[in-house]
């Protein structure tokens, strides 16, 4: 069929104020042989993102179409506004500060061709490196979770949250997209991050694949990033603001579980799907004060994948206090 010949592969970016990057992470997306589409939405930017993105795309020969809102919606609901708006047979992520090695693109659609018609998604593990020490990389397992084996571990057992995919590497299938829209208002009010929604579906229906030895992303690190302010805010900031970040944690993470559970029966049945809903009905519980007996619970459980800094000022957190409710304002952009 035509779409095992020349599937419609759709990059999906969302930018706001990304000046400062935008420009290399486009030019990185030459690299290939496979043809796509950037499909691009600004979110109200106030820098030069907009000029820079059509000027990078005009001179690496790279097609854009443009998807622009009136109002600013945040990261995670202009992402879920692009997979409403595109259609395609592929679709690939990408942040407007990161890189993509030479053939990235060529190499996820042929992961996803051979099933190209079932609900299917595929990450990598992406190479970090700081904003600051451009030459120097390693994989964010290594830096993050004690090493490959450990994402590779999980795929038997995949957890209902996973950090360790990150949007940047995802990529999906047409059909998966198919089953988001059948829930699309619930997981924009609910979801933690648009690449966390996505993952805990396809992983639910077990439909979450790792791809290993592949050209990823190198996931930039600076003082603005995802990572880099998690790392910051969990690790070399005070006990008082690690605190309220856990407690902050906790909130997304039991609206992310609530949502789901709303969406259940849009999914098909599969045989992760019961486990995926009694973790969901333990991770909600985590919006307030646990017991040490339900926190050891949830660990034992692998409902969750976070690195060790971060799991321990959430246990500690949820035995000792509620969530904060009153920070569901923060960017949730964060911790995704």
């Amino acid at each position: 069929m035509t779409e095992e010949l020349h599937p419609e592969v759709a990059i999906l970016m969302a930018t706001h104020n990304g000046a400062r990057y935008v420009g290399a992470q486009i030019e990185s997306l030459k690299d290939n042989m496979t043809a796509f589409t950037l499909h691009w939405l600004d979110d109200q930017s106030t820098d030069e993102t907009r000029s820079l993105v059509r000027e990078a795309a005009s001179a690496n020969g790279i097609k854009v179409c443009e998807w622009h809102q009136e109002k600013r919606l945040g990261a995670s609901s202009s992402h879920f506004k692009l997979i409403e708006l595109v259609a395609a047979d592929i679709y690939m992520f990408c942040d407007q500060d990161d890189l993509w090695q030479p053939r990235k693109i060529d190499a996820m659609v042929k992961s996803i061709l051979p099933q190209i018609h079932l609900p299917l998604l595929f990450f990598s593990d992406p190479l970090v490196f700081n904003d600051e020490q451009v030459t120097k990389v390693r994989y964010q397992s290594e830096a993050q979770y004690g090493g490959r084996d450990t994402l590779r571990s999980l795929e038997s057992h995949p957890p209902f949250v996973h950090p360790g995919a990150p949007s940047h590497t995802q990529g999906f299938t047409r059909a998966l997209r198919s089953i988001f829209l059948r829930h699309a208002a619930i997981a924009d009010k609910y979801a933690a991050g648009y690449d966390c929604w996505m993952y805990t579906i396809a992983a639910a229906i077990g439909a979450a694949r790792l791809l290993e030895d592949v050209p990823t992303s190198l996931y930039r690190q600076h003082q603005d990033s995802a990572l880099g302010m998690l790392s910051q805010e969990f690790g070399s900031e005070g006990v008082l603001k690690r605190w309220r970040l856990a407690r902050f944690l906790r909130t997304l993470l039991h609206r992310h579980a609530h949502g789901f559970l709303l969406s259940i029966d849009t999914l098909p049945q599969s045989e992760h799907l019961a486990r995926f809903r009694e973790l969901a009905k333990l991770i909600e519980r985590l919006g307030h004060r646990q017991s040490p007996l339900i926190v050891v619970h949830i660990i034992m459980k692998r409902a969750l994948y976070l690195p060790l800094n971060s799991a321990f000022w959430l246990a500690a957190s949820c035995i000792i206090s509620d969530a904060d409710f009153a920070d569901e304002g923060m960017s949730a952009r964060k911790f995704t």
